[in-house]
């Protein structure tokens, strides 16, 4: 019965993660990669203080988009 148990509560577990990840993807992948982006364009470069408060913006962006933004109930 525990060896059961186990395996349903892992592929329980595998498809919350398979699902979590799709809607991060979905809901914040243009952010992470326009922050990818300024962050790549900053490495190995003398850059002002411009280059780094957009980076600032953009991260204080996406932090108040996942801490305020409910995604849209979507359809089962």
């Amino acid at each position: 019965m525990r060896p059961a148990y186990r395996d349903s509560a892992l592929a329980i577990q595998a498809a919350f993660w398979k699902q979590f990840e799709a809607f991060i993807a979905d809901f914040y992948d243009s952010e992470l990669l326009a922050i990818g982006e300024t962050v790549e364009g900053l490495v190995g470069k003398r850059c002002g203080s411009d280059a780094f408060g957009t980076l600032q913006q953009r991260a204080t962006q996406l932090v108040g988009q996942i801490t305020t933004q409910k995604p849209a109930a979507s359809a089962p």
